[in-house]
């Protein structure tokens, strides 16, 4: 516990201390104000007074939030805040919608598209995780969901049957598969890492503010 508190302790003070709070100096929360703005079609200039206010009020968020967790590790009961449900807006495109807007290029003009090997595997992925999960919406995919994903595929084995490869995720991963040659390592950080790419894009996009996959 000591351990916590120390972590706890090291995140207030360069929010409050000289560097920051105190000078009322918001840059370090820079990033968390323009994530919040933009979840509300807001767009600003980091130099502008609107945004300076908002960054203010984010920075004034953190000191709370940090001291009521410092409270909460001594031992102080502190309520927890009520977080609000996402909109369907701002857990952005279905993984189906993304796989087909990052397929095409995306919507920049004149962008790159991905080659014709790359999008096949792309659309094993995502198949994969829609079995598992479903046709999850970008900011639904947790880090857990994602480890999920990526156990499973460890388990699906390189070069499987016709009538096996049919097969949906669950069922397959039932099956006696030990007599097939296992999947290398290398194979499926590469299947996560187009699944992180298709995230990605739909980021930079601007289709999802923040995913919670990293």
């Amino acid at each position: 516990m000591a351990a916590v508190g120390k972590k706890l302790n090291g995140l207030v003070r360069p929010r409050r201390g000289s560097t920051g709070y105190a000078r009322r100096d918001p840059k370090i929360v820079y990033p968390e104000t323009n994530i919040a703005l933009k979840a509300r079609g807001i767009y600003l200039g980091k130099s502008s007074p609107e945004f300076q206010r908002a960054a203010l009020v984010v920075l004034e968020a953190h000191v709370r939030a940090y001291d009521a967790m410092k409270k909460r590790q001594r031992g102080e009961i502190i309520p927890s805040p009520v977080v609000a449900e996402r909109s369907t807006d701002e857990l952005g495109p279905k993984l189906s919608e993304a796989l087909s807007s990052w397929a095409a290029g995306g919507s920049a003009y004149n962008a790159k598209k991905p080659n014709a090997n790359t999008v096949t595997e792309a659309e094993q992925a995502i198949r994969y995780v829609k079995e598992l999960h479903g046709d999850l919406r970008l900011g639904e995919i947790t880090r857990e969901k994602a480890r999920e994903f990526r156990d499973a595929v460890a388990k699906v084995l390189a070069a499987l049957p016709r009538d096996l490869r049919k097969l949906p995720l669950p069922e397959l991963l039932k099956r006696d598969l030990s007599r097939f040659k296992p999947r290398e390592a290398a194979t499926v950080n590469k299947i996560v890492q187009v699944l992180g790419g298709i995230v990605s894009r739909a980021e930079r996009e601007g289709f999802l503010d923040e995913s919670r996959v990293s």
